[in-house]
């Protein structure tokens, strides 16, 4: 029996990647990074394009994959950027619909935390939610779901002070990185600012394996709150959207 094959999608935050992978490692990956001007509305013309290039770029030979080998989409859900996160979604129902294949999803947080790999202790993880916010959360477990929060850039200091020496990861945490190291935490480099798809696959192929997908459009995105156009002052700072597994 052939290993099964997980087409990644993350487009939570401006670092986009995508990627191919089995059970056994990471096929091919690509990844739009970041920087660049306008980043929020790369990922559209970003997607289908890095899609086809870990296709067709697939494996140490570069042999290429057919799309009707893949086994199941896996999507970030957020929090994140609106628009990502409707391209990458999207992007990942229209796929799935097209192959006929499952789903699987995971929040963002979750997929960020995992850059430590399997470690035996909290780990603080923030994604920068602009308008002067973060979404973060701790991590007790790879993998496990984080209870999101959203809040002013100061509150990781509150906590990191309630926890010496946490390790914090994420682009929300380089906000207060320097207030941070001052009340004992240890930050992660500032490369692992976003979730990245290898991650998003390391997570959910243990669900993969297990049968414990969705069918295409069975999942809904975490916003966090609100788009711009609907919030209201009343609004702001209440966690809204939609619920993952993960």
């Amino acid at each position: 029996m052939n290993e099964p094959i997980v087409l990644a999608i993350e487009t939570a935050t401006p670092g986009a990647s995508v990627c191919l992978a089995t059970p056994t490692g990471v096929v091919s990956s690509c990844g739009v990074g970041t920087g660049l001007p306008g980043q929020g509305r790369v990922h559209g013309s970003f997607l289908m394009p890095a899609i086809r290039w870990c296709l067709e770029n697939a494996g140490s030979q570069g042999r290429p994959v057919e799309p009707s080998t893949i086994s199941a989409i896996a999507v970030d859900l957020g929090p994140g950027l609106f628009t990502g996160l409707r391209v990458g979604i999207t992007g990942a129902q229209v796929y799935a619909q097209t192959l006929g294949i499952p789903m699987v999803g995971a929040q963002s947080l979750t997929v960020l935390a995992a850059r430590l790999g399997h470690v035996d202790e909290p780990v603080l993880v923030a994604i920068d939610g602009r308008r002067n916010q973060v979404f973060w959360g701790i991590s007790y477990g790879f993998g496990q779901p984080v209870d999101i929060r959203l809040s002013h850039p100061d509150e990781l200091i509150a906590v990191a002070t309630e926890h010496p020496g946490i390790r914090c990861v994420g682009g929300g945490s380089l906000l207060v990185g320097e207030q941070l190291r001052a009340a004992g935490a240890r930050l992660e480099p500032a490369s692992w600012a976003h979730p990245e798809a290898t991650q998003l696959a390391d997570v959910v192929m243990a669900d993969v394996l297990a049968g414990n997908t969705v069918p295409a459009g069975g999942l809904e995105p975490i916003y966090g709150r609100a788009p711009d156009a609907q919030i209201t002052w009343s609004d702001r700072g209440k966690l809204q959207g939609g619920k993952a597994d993960k």
